[in-house]
């Protein structure tokens, strides 16, 4: 009986190491998409990186160019103002002839070859202020070309300066992201740590137990744990049909139209249905513990005792549970007890005293 006992301890702490393991598994998948995304954050911070430099560096190219343009803008207006003076002194300089000849032309006593020589030179003082007109117009026409360049210039500074504050701001909110994802990683990678030791730790008890058991099953012979009580039969389900599939769902769907007849049915014949519904969850009980979920085969003979709380089976099914695997032997030796004293003349009262003997020592 020690044997057993132990084995069957072995055996629940190996569950247990197997949830474990399964719960630290799903912790390294979490750590794994985290370390995706900080890796995704940092291309993207890294790409903006890169367009922000891209931008700077247009920037700065447009604003050489506006200076470059705005310093020939300014030359050439010294140009421009320079020719107009210019013009200007040469249209006084050709009034002045225009005066000087008629007053040569008034004078009588003036020659020939004086007058020739003062329309000639009145002559090319026309002709050089006709040139200049055109170079003037020439310079203001590059002038206002220059003026506009500086314009689209200037606009486009402002563009490149709205997308560059635009990026920054998105780098600093992807800076912010990655510092946090940086925070919970290291958070992540010290909790992987702890899981690891804690992994590596049940990995090795796993191992010793798994020895232990080994070495247990050589010392003794397996025997089966105490008979349980078997399914109950369902007389008169009336309207009721058995689905023909397996005992889990097939019982279920039992219960279910049971409680749906339950709707109309009278007092007495609500008892019928609550003892018959009894009856399904002990049966679905035992078809759960014959199939190692003891929890469920616990928590369907729980609904059974509630509505039979004097039916002796339910009571001797709740022991052994709680005996063989709960392991609590209070619960396990005051259900048998109620089981015995329901049935104090039961065929099986010698195999319920013996366990209750057993968990006594």
């Amino acid at each position: 009986g020690r044997f057993k006992t132990e084995n069957k301890e072995l055996n629940l702490k190996l569950r247990q190491i197997n949830s474990e393991y399964r719960k630290i598994d799903s912790e390294n998948k979490i750590l794994a998409r985290e370390l995706k995304k900080l890796k995704d954050s940092q291309d993207r911070t890294d790409y903006l990186n890169s367009q922000n430099r891209v931008l700077t560096d247009e920037l700065g190219q447009a604003r050489s160019e506006r200076d470059s343009l705005t310093r020939e803008a300014a030359i050439l207006r010294d140009t421009v103002a320079e020719l107009k003076n210019k013009f200007y002194q040469f249209e006084k300089d050709i009034v002045s002839q225009e005066q000087l000849l008629i007053q040569s032309k008034a004078q009588t006593g003036l020659r020939a070859e004086e007058v020739l020589q003062l329309q000639e030179s009145l002559s090319a003082l026309t002709k050089e202020k006709s040139g200049l007109q055109d170079v003037l117009k020439e310079k203001e026409g590059e002038l206002f070309k220059k003026s506009g360049h500086i314009k689209d210039l200037d606009q486009e500074i402002l563009t490149l300066q709205s997308e560059l504050a635009k990026q920054s701001q998105r780098a600093q909110i992807l800076h912010s992201e990655n510092e946090q994802l940086k925070t919970e990683l290291k958070n992540f990678q010290t909790s992987y740590k702890n899981l690891s030791a804690v992994l590596e730790d049940l990995s090795n008890t796993n191992t010793q137990l798994q020895n232990k058991i080994s070495a247990l099953s050589r010392v003794f012979e397996d025997k089966e744990v105490a008979d349980l009580k078997n399914e109950k039969s369902v007389v008169d389900l009336g309207s009721m049909k058995v689905i023909d599939s397996e005992p889990e769902i097939a019982l279920s769907s039992l219960i279910y139209q049971l409680r749906k007849s339950m709707d109309n049915a009278t007092e007495q014949e609500k008892q019928e249905y609550l003892k018959k519904e009894a009856v399904l969850h002990y049966n679905l009980g035992v078809y759960y513990l014959r199939n190692d979920r003891f929890k469920d085969a616990l928590d369907e003979f729980f609904k059974s005792y509630q509505l039979t709380p004097d039916d002796p089976d339910t009571l001797y099914n709740i022991g052994l549970i709680y005996r063989y695997y709960i392991y609590d032997y209070d619960k396990a030796k005051d259900y048998l007890q109620r089981y015995l004293k329901l049935r104090p003349k039961s065929e099986d009262r010698k195999k319920a005293e013996a366990i209750i003997k057993e968990m006594s020592k």
